[in-house]
């Protein structure tokens, strides 16, 4: 689990529906704060609004209809699409008038996520099962570690989070929906994060992920 993540004792509904007030007062916040003085900023955060209203009905709807996952506390491991939303709104604090890529960042993830809970069977897309494959030129190169966070929180590296097994490939992991940095390390080498849409098609279940080896 990442070390500065404080897990709230509140339930999963609870949880989700916190994330969702938070988007919504940084969304406010920041349209204030940056105003029309960049013309892209309000775009963006109309963006990031609108997928964040989306998904609250899809969940909220889900949640009523599984009392039982509603009431049980929130979890970093179990619950990885509240994870997800929660370092969004992360990236979203740590915006001034110089940081667009990171609200241009959290707009295409919030995207993402719209996009493949309108696809998905239950509605909402709750997570996707991801392994890696390690490869240099066509050849899977095994004993790699393979890292991964969020996109808009690559520069956090208490976020950073490892798959269990080194490659190739990794165990089958279940991530939430979006836009993420993958990379591989093996010895003292590690490769340049690559970004990576998960899933590739919105509404897939499961994704395979080739990435380069150090």
């Amino acid at each position: 689990m990442p070390l500065n993540v404080k897990v709230p004792e509140k339930s999963l509904a609870e949880a989700m529906e916190a994330e969702f007030v938070r988007t919504t007062d940084l969304v406010s916040r920041l349209s204030k704060k940056l105003g029309t003085a960049n013309e892209e900023a309000p775009v963006l955060l109309g963006s990031i609004q609108e997928s964040a209203v989306f998904l609250h009905d899809r969940w909220r709807a889900w949640l009523k209809e599984h009392p039982k996952e509603a009431r049980k506390p929130v979890s970093v491991k179990r619950d990885v699409y509240w994870f997800g939303w929660y370092q969004n709104n992360q990236a979203l604090e740590k915006v001034d008038s110089t940081a667009m890529s990171l609200i241009r960042e959290v707009a295409q993830d919030m995207k993402v996520k719209a996009d493949h809970a309108r696809q998905s069977a239950d509605g909402v897309g709750k997570e996707v099962l991801v392994k890696v494959h390690t490869k240099q030129d066509a050849q899977e190169i095994s004993g790699c570690q393979v890292w991964y966070v969020q996109r808009g929180m690559l520069d956090d590296k208490s976020f950073h989070t490892r798959f269990g097994k080194l490659s190739s490939p990794t165990e089958e992991r279940g991530l939430c929906p979006g836009r993420y940095a993958m990379w591989a390390r093996k010895g003292k080498k590690e490769g340049e994060p690559a970004t990576i849409r998960i899933p590739s098609q919105s509404g897939t279940g499961s994704e395979e992920v080739d990435l380069d080896a150090p």
